[in-house]
């Protein structure tokens, strides 16, 4: 026991007393000890400025000190060490519970937990940086740093957000590190926000690799939170609050793809008729239409295909011919869609909107016609525009426009030539295509460019026969000539 209490004091006067050095530790000892240390005389010392000297010396030791050094237990006890010191360190910097009423307090009465909460942050960046450079060096210790982090995510981003915002408890200081920390855990988590952090990151279009917390970390914080934010001490715990009120905002999104999929739910599996009673299926439709223009991929991913099932159920179905077809909702919708992908740079927007506009073709037919223009302008720039080595547009793009031109068919012979001037383009371009698309890819693009080309020569044969004379004979091109060959090898009455 006097040998414990001996080298806690050694540890302990290293370095509050300006010999932050590592070399001037006893090293002799592990890491593991010195750690407990520090968190032994964490939790025994009382007085808030010796505290302070205390973390400053840590911080400044931790910067300092090697990671092989730092982390040289990777078994089970190595793991639990770690735990707890992230654990002390973000209770040091956490509001005593049931401390003092907001309403009540001044910025005053957190001068000392606010300065020792910047030491804090400074220390907890500085370890998950080392944790994460040490990582590198073998599965084992990408392992370890596994380990450890899971089991205190939570801590570091409850602490994070209490001090994130304009408080009594936080500044501009305060708010610098804690925005710090919570980017550095995005990035040793691979998350691309702290949505995905505490969601997961299965974005609905497609699930990340890499990362170890695909199922986010939110209903953890939820419950931490929990016992600090009953009916009786939520009035006590300011901090609690605003990090509850912190964690809905970056849940929101999560919350409305919920809500869309349980709208769907219901709209597929409830009578038609009863969804329309006292204007139910009007107050889910304005609630959808407000959402048309989102930027958040993985919301309009469900968003389009619940509103045109809504649709199918508050209009006349555009295909039906026994009364005039006028101008409805499924005309709105998509002018405003067609509108949006004009415009719309992003790649991983024009992928959805590419992937769902078939929905509208199918549910309208040929009274498509109306936005005729646009639609095939629409068509031929998302088709010239190179999406990636997947070239998911490209793809959905020929399988719509394939769409299209059966459902439009009389209309073709007015447009045929801007559309074989198109695919002829994409076909000679995907031939001639030295990027890392692969060989597959190029060939399914390959494949629906060469069924487009059969439905347009369906509907005008002698202009696409002629059309194809003329480019045979100044093209040498081998899969351009392929291409045009098997077209006109298709009997005119095949199968598509």
């Amino acid at each position: 026991m006097d040998r414990e209490a001996e080298l806690r004091r050694s540890v302990v006067d290293s370095l509050t007393k300006g010999r932050q050095n590592w070399h001037c530790l006893p090293v002799k000892h592990p890491s593991a000890v010195i750690v407990t240390c520090v968190m032994e005389e964490l939790n025994a010392q009382k007085c808030q400025s010796q505290q302070k000297t205390l973390l400053n010396g840590f911080c400044a030791f931790l910067e300092e000190c090697p990671a092989n050094w730092l982390f040289t237990d990777l078994k089970t006890d190595g793991i639990i060490i770690y735990e707890r010191l992230i654990s002390t360190l973000t209770n040091s910097a956490t509001l005593t519970t049931g401390s003092i009423n907001e309403d009540e307090a001044y910025k005053e009465d957190f001068t000392d937990i606010t300065s020792k909460a910047t030491i804090v942050f400074k220390i907890l960046i500085s370890f998950i940086t080392k944790l994460d450079d040490f990582s590198h060096l073998g599965q084992e210790e990408a392992d370890f740093r596994t380990a450890v982090l899971k089991n205190t995510l939570v801590d570091c981003v409850v602490l994070s957000a209490a001090y994130i915002g304009h408080h009594e408890w936080s500044n501009e200081t305060t708010n610098k590190y804690a925005s710090d920390l919570l980017e550095r855990l995005c990035q040793v988590c691979y998350c691309d926000s702290i949505q995905e952090l505490l969601c997961g990151c299965k974005s609905g279009i497609e699930e990340k690799t890499g990362t170890f917390i695909k199922k986010g970390i939110y209903r953890k914080v939820l419950q931490k939170l929990r016992p600090r934010l009953t009916r009786d001490t939520w009035k006590l715990e300011p901090a609690s609050r605003h990090v509850y009120k912190w964690c809905l905002l970056h849940v929101k999104l999560q919350n409305k793809i919920h809500g869309i999929q349980c709208l769907h739910h219901i709209i597929n599996n409830v009578d038609p008729t009863e969804l329309k009673w006292y204007g139910r299926a009007m107050v889910i439709y304005e609630a959808l239409h407000k959402q048309i223009y989102s930027r958040e991929p993985a919301l309009l991913d469900e968003l389009y295909p619940c509103l045109v099932d809504l649709l199918g159920v508050i209009e006349r179905s555009p295909r039906k011919t026994d009364q005039p077809r006028k101008t409805n909702r499924y005309d709105e919708i998509l002018q405003i869609t067609l509108t949006n992908m004009e415009m719309e740079q992003q790649i991983i927007l024009r992928r959805i909107y590419s992937k769902h506009l078939h929905l509208f073709v199918e549910k309208m037919g040929i009274t498509v016609v109306r936005h005729f223009k646009r639609l095939l302008r629409v068509v031929v720039e998302y088709l010239e525009v190179y999406d990636g080595p997947e070239e998911t547009s490209r793809i959905n793009m020929l399988k719509l426009l394939c769409l299209v031109v059966m459902e439009t068919w009389p209309r073709m012979p007015n447009h045929v030539d801007m559309l074989l001037k198109s695919l002829l383009r994409l076909t000679f371009d995907m031939a001639t295509d030295e990027s890392t698309t692969p060989d597959n890819v190029k060939q399914t693009v390959l494949d629906f460019t060469t069924k487009c080309l059969v439905v347009l020569r369906k509907c005008c044969r002698q202009h696409v026969d002629s059309c194809f004379q003329e480019v045979s004979s100044i093209v040498d091109n081998e899969t351009v000539l392929r291409c045009i060959n098997e077209v006109i090898s298709k009997p005119n009455d095949s199968e598509l």
